[in-house]
């Protein structure tokens, strides 16, 4: 990830507040040993947005990114890019979230560390958007 990718993503603000939001926001994350406070920041962040539409500032948690991306998600003044950092939490959920086909999704799995439940209305979202695209 460097500062072109992030630009992109800078430009593309109805992908992050659109689709891919409306996707995190029916994920519900549980972790365990070394994932736990990924998993607390991840619901969170799915909790904030959900009521505020807006991830608080106790969501916020630099040390989750590596020290070469930390610095791509913070402005000029040194404060954290919120629109940055709710990208960055997108990619840190399991890959095989945004991959899923409707058919195969299980109530309960476990994916790299996460207890991930998938509610019925991203089964029913995911369908929505799959035939859309």
């Amino acid at each position: 990830m460097d500062e072109v990718f992030w630009q992109h993503l800078d430009a593309e603000t109805s992908l992050r507040t659109g689709l891919l939001r409306s996707l995190f926001c029916c994920l519900r994350n549980e972790g365990v040993d070394q994932t736990q406070r990924l998993a607390w920041v991840l619901d969170q962040a799915r909790l904030g947005l959900l009521a505020q539409h807006e991830m608080s500032d106790a969501c916020l948690d630099r040390r989750l990114s590596q020290k070469h991306v930390r610095s791509l998600l913070l402005t000029t003044g040194g404060s954290v890019n919120k629109a940055r950092f709710e990208c960055f939490l997108y990619l840190q959920v399991p890959p095989v979230i945004f991959d899923l086909v409707v058919d195969r999704v299980q109530p309960h799995n476990w994916v790299d560390g996460f207890k991930v439940s998938v509610t019925p209305s991203l089964q029913f979202g995911y369908g929505f958007i799959r035939d859309r695209v």
